[in-house]
């Protein structure tokens, strides 16, 4: 049976700097965040970068916080590809997957995931398969009922001998999560084999499809907020960019 390999890596310490809309090198990953406004102004600014379909889309969800990360999501989107590909975000063309996640159908050698949670939405961007998941570490909500669902008997022992169990359960949990959306699989009742834990895992090629060699690498978004990135390695690249975008970098003339 074919297999492939994946690598967890530890957390990593990163630094954040100012997107300025520089270009996007071919050679390496590179993350953006964006934190939600509480200025609805700044939030139309955004959603008049969606097309009517999208704009549809938003404005089917109940609460405002999750409708505001869909906007800002798209629109964050849709800038990146726009720059990719050199066109304005609003005449992006974005294809979605049998499984949901979207992509570029006149950029296919580029690779965006998107995600989001509470205040933040982030976006990973690369020339290979890529997926990013960031997830709230909520201290109220209750992990043991799902975690003998999600987390193989490994993963269960050494979350007891952890002195911080609720955030290893995020961790483990993201990098699952990112691992599934780089391949484009979904979670699905194998979302429990996905390996989480540190360290190297030869696992079946069924499992997460026949791409790699895959990495994983955790880190924080902001305090109470972990995610994690799934790529594949191809050297020689260059180690991650990380970007802090603005939600003002949108004048209101656009």
């Amino acid at each position: 049976m074919p297999t492939t390999t994946v690598t967890c890596l530890p957390q990593l310490t990163i630094h954040w700097q100012l997107w300025d809309k520089s270009p996007i090198e071919a050679n390496r990953v590179t993350i953006f965040r964006l934190k939600l406004p509480d200025n609805e102004q700044l939030v139309s600014n955004w959603h008049a970068l969606l097309q009517a379909r999208e704009q549809q889309r938003a404005a089917k969800f109940r609460q405002l916080a999750n409708r505001n990360a869909f906007i800002l999501g798209r629109g964050l989107f849709r800038i990146i590809a726009g720059q990719l590909i050199g066109q304005p975000p609003q005449q992006v063309t974005i294809d979605t997957s049998y499984t949901g996640k979207p992509y570029l159908a006149h950029a296919p050698n580029w690779h965006l995931s998107v995600s989001h949670t509470g205040d933040w939405v982030v976006v990973a961007v690369a020339q290979v398969p890529v997926g990013i998941d960031v997830e709230y570490v909520n201290p109220r909500f209750i992990i043991d009922d799902l975690i003998p669902a999600v987390l193989t008997p490994d993963e269960q022992r050494t979350m007891t001998k952890s002195t911080n169990a609720r955030l290893l359960f995020y961790e483990l949990w993201t990098r699952k999560e990112a691992l599934v959306k780089a391949t484009g699989k979904g979670m699905d009742d194998d979302f429990i084999n996905v390996p989480g834990l540190e360290g190297r895992h030869v696992v079946d090629s069924d499992l997460i499809g026949d791409m790699g060699p895959w990495q994983v690498q955790p880190f924080v978004i902001a305090d109470s907020y972990q995610a994690a990135l799934a790529y594949v390695y191809e050297p020689p690249m260059q180690s991650h960019q990380f970007y802090d975008v603005s939600s003002a970098i949108i004048p209101i003339s656009q």
